[in-house]
């Protein structure tokens, strides 16, 4: 298995201008807030460089919304993200007829035991497992 590398946009940025961390070494690059690289944001510059090093990265894009600033032209903008990731845009189907509740838990039931901790350790390398296999039949 590679390494993983977790940080800002920003640091990534520095490191492949810096040439610690070379684009076409990179299998798969996740960004959080996705909405966010446009313009002059460390995300598109992350992604121009990952591109022009000729990577073959796979990107996973995540985000709420993938409206950043005003709410105009929301096509466009789509479109624009979709072109600086080199990925589509999938958005999950939501039964408007469904009811959505939330709650809240309080602060001493956060306290997660030795073997609950182990437990959703496990679960995310199965996750994890599971995405790796998705990635691979790309």
């Amino acid at each position: 298995p590679g390494d993983v590398l977790v940080g800002t946009a920003e640091v990534f940025r520095r490191c492949l201008v810096g040439g610690q961390i070379v684009p076409s070494h990179l299998a798969v690059v996740v960004l959080d807030e996705a909405h966010y690289a446009v313009g002059k944001h460390p995300y598109a510059e992350v992604m121009a460089s990952v591109w022009a090093g000729q990577g073959k990265s796979r990107v996973l894009g995540l985000t709420a919304s993938f409206l950043h600033g005003k709410l105009d032209a929301p096509e466009a903008k789509r479109d624009s993200l979709e072109a600086l990731l080199r990925a589509r845009m999938v958005v999950p189907q939501v039964d408007q007829q469904q009811e959505h509740s939330f709650y809240t838990v309080p602060w001493e039931r956060c306290q997660l035991e030795t073997e609950e901790i182990a437990e959703y350790l496990r679960y995310t390398d199965q996750l994890l497992e599971q995405a790796g296999m998705v990635a691979n039949s790309w």
